[in-house]
């Protein structure tokens, strides 16, 4: 393969690689527990910008937050 076809190639590559890169996700995540650490269920939890989910039976919380 010509150097010029092979050194093009290899910068699409590039170019397409990174911007996956910049897209990726922050995850928040943890349990909620009440003072007896007994785990609370249906708790609301949000953040700036109305992104929120809710804590599941176990108290347990998920939140994928886009990075930036």
């Amino acid at each position: 393969m010509p150097l010029k076809t092979t050194l093009f190639t290899l910068v699409c590559s590039l170019l397409c690689i990174s911007g996956a890169l910049f897209a990726q996700n922050a995850t928040i995540k943890g349990v909620i527990l009440d003072e007896n650490n007994v785990p609370i269920s249906a708790v609301n939890v949000s953040i700036a910008g109305g992104l929120g989910t809710q804590s599941n039976f176990d108290g347990y919380y998920l939140l994928e937050v886009p990075s930036g």
